[in-house]
């Protein structure tokens, strides 16, 4: 039998965590170049950011930063009613970040698929609960692409192709280094 799950809190949690790892806030080095968030609506969300760490005079060095909402962990603690009776404040989402460097012609080997984004055919917005959410951003100085969709609309060439060409390069390129990061 389950136990009490606490809905109402889960979806805030849900909600702050989705935000959060679109906006970035959950990596804490360097500026961003392109960041690939998934969010699924009944598993973990993650995303895939290149960040680029300059000093003065210096070459750019490109940082490779995964962050990942362990959705099992925080669901397990609201079906809880004890610890939900020990921790009676809002829950603090389970957030891990793991960065490592990567190589420049490794980047400009991802990247150059999205060179060949042709112009999109555009859908009306959707209210969707089922499915994943697919969020492709491009940082070029102070202007940012953002394309934004969900599941039911990732056929549509060239998106489908490419996110999927992004997720298999990222996790090919999954850094070793980690450092576990909760954030309010």
């Amino acid at each position: 039998m389950r136990a009490f799950l606490d809905h109402e809190e889960f979806s805030l949690v849900r909600r702050e965590v989705q935000e959060k790892l679109r906006s970035g806030a959950t990596v804490d080095v360097g500026a961003p170049h392109v960041r690939v968030v998934v969010l699924p609506s009944f598993q973990s969300s993650f995303s895939w950011e290149f960040r680029s760490l300059r000093a003065l005079g210096a070459e750019c060095e490109w940082r490779l930063v995964r962050a990942f909402w362990d959705f099992e962990v925080d669901q397990r603690a609201l079906e809880d009613p004890v610890m939900r009776l020990r921790h009676p404040r809002r829950s603090v989402p389970t957030v891990t970040q793991r960065s490592g460097p990567i190589a420049d012609d490794v980047v400009q080997g991802i990247l150059a698929p999205a060179a060949g984004l042709g112009p999109l055919a555009t859908q009306d917005r959707q209210l969707a609960m089922d499915g994943i959410g697919y969020v492709l951003q491009v940082f070029e100085g102070t202007r940012t692409l953002q394309l934004e969709w969900r599941e039911t609309q990732r056929g549509a060439p060239p998106l489908s192709s490419l996110i999927d060409e992004l997720l298999e390069r990222f996790e090919a390129q999954r850094p070793e280094s980690s450092n576990a990061m909760h954030f309010k």
